[in-house]
């Protein structure tokens, strides 16, 4: 997934259900997939395009789940054909569309919902002296994941198809291994939400090993990190909040829906799927309060150092106030100045400057201000 800034949001001020793609240009080609099976049947067939499809959507094998994998968002036209041969609402097909939607879950009807999720993958930012440019580093990628459920019929949407988020469900679909093949459509949405939330466990261990390595840095008072290092991990951390705290309720809201959508077989899988839901969230807050942490110490830290440099200038300009009162007195013309006339003199001011800055710095030592 390329990372990109979304444009701004192009449906506003349009009357509701305007199907209008928000999110960046792709110059791709939507791909739609279309996966039946059941134990002992599986078929895919793939289309590119802008293609007639009505003949690609009307195969049916009975006694199968029909899984259709849009992958590729950008073409409204394509997008609006699957509203109409599902009777998917406007208003759902708009949020589908809009890559900027928040996370949420609709019931359409009786076994029927619309949820909207965010797949998260992360590259590490160059830090250090090699950073090209300085300022924040991110290094969060966001990609808009939708998915509608029918009877019979699940339909996922991705936003871009530089990486499916899906293949290794499709593996498993191809090879039957697991039981995927052996149950319905709810253990199917179950394994594509699973694999989204799979990625954010992935996601932070690399957020782990970035702040490890900014803590080690700070902690060894190195200069190779910035304030914009911590920033954009604070920033990192915040985008994956916003993107996973809504699954928590999404999740109890199928398990305790009463439609049947969920069967007794499946409950125990999103049981354990809330559970690691709930572990990413809680690592998130952890390593957000570690986070806020660590920048107090490296605050600390700055104003460590900067109170360092001012105790050393502080003693030197000590040593030096003597040293500077003494050659005030013996610069001043005046001809009654005994000292002047010493064939010495100059060598006895020397000393005694001499064993007034070694004194003054033998008493800073042993009052440990140095």
């Amino acid at each position: 997934m390329a990372k990109r800034k979304h444009r701004k949001n192009q449906n506003l001020l349009t009357s509701p259900g305007t199907l209008t793609y928000v999110g960046p240009d792709i110059d791709l080609n939507t791909i739609v997939t279309r996966i039946q099976y059941n134990k002992e049947f599986y078929r895919e067939e793939q289309l590119t395009g802008k293609k007639d499809i009505e003949d690609f959507l009307s195969f049916s094998h009975p006694g199968t789940v029909n899984w259709f994998d849009v992958n590729g968002i950008h073409n409204a036209a394509i997008i609006a054909h699957l509203g109409k041969t599902f009777k998917i609402h406007p208003l759902v097909l708009e949020d589908i569309l809009n890559t900027i939607q928040k996370p949420k879950m609709e019931w359409l009807g009786e076994n029927s919902l619309f949820i909207v999720l965010k797949a998260l993958s992360y590259r590490v930012p160059e830090s250090g002296p090699r950073k090209k440019a300085p300022g924040i580093e991110s290094g969060m990628e966001v990609e808009h994941i939708c998915f509608v459920v029918q009877p019979g019929v699940l339909l996922s949407f991705q936003e871009e198809i530089s990486e499916d988020a899906f293949v290794e469900v499709e593996r498993r679909l191809k090879t039957s291994v697991g039981k995927t093949r052996s149950n319905g459509l709810d253990y199917l949405l179950f394994s594509l939400i699973d694999i989204i939330v799979d990625h954010y466990f992935l996601v932070l261990e690399k957020l782990e090993e970035r702040l490890e390595s900014i803590e080690d840095e700070i902690m060894k008072g190195s200069a190779n990190y910035k304030l914009g290092d911590l920033y954009g991990l604070k920033q990192d951390l915040t985008v994956m909040r916003r993107c996973v705290l809504p699954l928590r309720e999404m999740l109890l809201d199928l398990m305790r829906d009463e439609s049947g959508f969920v069967k007794p077989e499946v409950e125990p899988y999103f049981r354990d799927l809330y559970d690691h839901a709930i572990q990413v969230i809680e690592t998130i807050e952890i390593y957000r309060d570690l986070m806020a942490s660590l920048v107090d110490v490296h605050l600390s830290s700055m104003s460590y150092k900067m109170n360092q440099v001012m105790k050393t200038l502080t003693v030197f300009s000590a040593i030096f106030m003597p040293l500077t009162f003494l050659v005030g007195v013996y610069g001043m013309n005046f001809d009654n100045m005994p000292e002047l006339h010493l064939a010495n003199g100059y060598y006895i001011v020397w000393a005694v400057m001499i064993v007034t800055a070694i004194g003054l710095y033998a008493y800073f030592k042993w009052k440990k201000w140095t």
